[in-house]
């Protein structure tokens, strides 16, 4: 069951993501209860990478939540499923001339600059538009999680560092003087900061804090109003999912709350883009039992109808999502268990979905597979390699299915 819809009626329709958008306002619904507390002044943007699809964001936008975007593509998304632009963060590390002015030329919210070249871009663009420039920051951190996770550490591609930024005012600015530089700088109001995904450990929050502090200072010297830090987001979520009373979020924003008001005042706004911690939990991956296996006695497979294009999260990043096997025949499952990989039909050898599972040993074809926690970074980053179909997916809200099921998404429709 997800939410009071029942999953078997769609067991013939394997692979299938089926996603729960009251889990969504839920976990929503904490972060903003909890900030509210905290902070007078806050912005919540969704990192629409992690699930982009369209009812997920029209109920977002519905329910209070600002976006973050990367593309002209999520940028185009944003505004159909309603955002204000005025709701709108636009990150991205190799943003094209063309992206840059279309978000210009819409006045999203926010734009974030990951480069000198793009923050003078973007400051001699701005100078009759509303749009904020924040200048993304690279603390050189280092935080314990995937490296392809990594955003924030010193072989990171993302951000500039703050020798960098000095540099480039020194060599842009020198011949201004304070009310021109002033004048100059009136776009660029806000820090951002963002270290990667499924951090574990908060404490690195107090060294970033002082990073932030150092370039507040910096940029204020130089005539600049920052107005906001943006923290981005990273909250892990663990194999075993999010806790049910949502302590992961009261924790984090509890303790980022102390960290940051150790550095700055309440005039100072702060901004979240969380994207994983908001949805990861909010979906499951329905599929199907192919074949089993078994090449020796430590060497057993069963393979699903699922593949690395559809699930890519556990060969990208290696990362293990729990399981649920559900028998096609009660009758004949047995009590002993045995530890399979969960392999796909995908003709790569990295088409792994669980390398080590442990099932029963009566589990066969026609049974079914279900992974959990798959909200976040799994359909929003399938393909159509080996010109397999997208899989479908639904959308329940207040136990009732949203609409009728969808049509897997074939390459042809492309």
């Amino acid at each position: 069951m997800v939410e009071a819809v029942e999953c078997s009626q769609f067991l013939s329709q394997t692979p299938l993501y089926i996603t729960s958008l009251s889990a969504i306002k839920d976990r929503l619904n904490a972060y903003q209860e909890t900030i509210s507390r905290y902070f007078s002044q806050y912005h919540i943007h969704y990192a629409m990478k992690a699930n982009s699809a369209l009812p997920l964001l029209q109920h977002l936008c519905q329910w209070g939540s600002s976006i973050e975007i990367v593309s002209v593509g999520e940028l185009n998304r944003a505004l159909t499923a309603g955002f204000h632009p005025t709701d709108i963060a636009f990150s991205g590390v190799g943003k094209t001339q063309k992206e840059i002015d279309k978000a210009l030329e819409v006045e999203v919210g926010y734009i974030h600059a990951e480069h000198m070249e793009e923050l003078w871009y973007l400051l001699d663009h701005t100078q009759d538009k509303s749009s904020c420039i924040t200048i993304r920051l690279n603390p050189s951190a280092e935080v314990e999680t995937h490296p392809y996770l990594k955003t924030g550490a010193l072989d990171s591609k993302f951000g500039i560092l703050f020798e960098h930024i000095q540099q480039g005012f020194q060599d842009k600015l020198k011949h201004l003087s304070p009310s021109e530089k002033h004048k100059y700088l009136i776009p660029l109001r806000g820090i951002h900061i963002h270290l990667g995904s499924q951090l574990q450990n908060p404490n690195v929050y107090e060294y970033v804090m002082e990073e932030c502090r150092k370039l507040y200072d910096f940029l204020k010297s130089e005539g600049a109003v920052i107005t906001h830090i943006n923290l981005g987001g990273g909250l892990e979520v663990k194999e075993t999912g999010v806790p049910h009373d949502h302590s992961d979020i009261k924790n984090y924003i509890e303790f980022l709350s102390k960290t940051f008001k150790k550095y700055f005042s309440e005039e100072i706004t702060l901004h979240l883009e969380p994207g994983r911690s908001l949805v990861a939990s909010s979906s499951i991956l329905l599929t199907k039992v192919l074949y089993k296996k078994e090449n020796d006695a430590q060497h057993k497979f069963i393979y699903v109808d699922a593949g690395m294009n559809d699930f890519p999260r556990p060969s990208l990043y290696h990362a293990k999502h729990a399981y649920v096997l559900i028998p096609s025949d009660l009758t004949q499952m047995s009590d002993k268990e045995t530890t399979y990989s969960i392999v796909g039909p995908v003709c790569e050898s990295g088409d792994v979905l669980h390398p080590k599972a442990q099932l029963k040993d009566s589990v066969c074809p026609g049974d079914s597979i279900i992974f959990l926690d798959v909200g976040a970074y799994c359909r929003s980053m399938a393909s159509f390699y080996n010109l397999r179909p997208i899989p479908a997916e639904v959308f329940c809200y207040q136990g009732k299915l949203l609409s009728s099921l969808p049509a897997h998404y074939a390459a042809e429709n492309e």
